[in-house]
């Protein structure tokens, strides 16, 4: 397969690049890394508003989410 092949040799070149690294890039490539989990785990926080702990369920927005909770599977699980 051409596109399991071509991910096989960015991997290796990925691989090969790091341990040819200097340390300055190689702390460079790291906060590139915090920097993006960061941004993940911010993500999840702001979506969190959008999650029902009744029915351990999460939306998109607010107009689903408020959908939800006049819902009777909502009311159904609160009782």
């Amino acid at each position: 397969n051409e596109q399991h092949q071509l991910a096989t040799e960015q991997r290796v070149l990925e691989s090969v690049v790091q341990a040819n690294e200097t340390e300055e890039r190689r702390q460079t490539r790291e906060e590139a890394v915090f920097k993006q989990t960061l941004i993940k785990e911010e993500v999840e926080e702001i979506m969190r508003p959008f999650y029902c702990d009744v029915c351990d369920k999460q939306y998109t927005n607010d107009g689903q989410f408020q959908e939800h909770l006049n819902s009777y599977d909502h009311h159904h699980k609160k009782r």
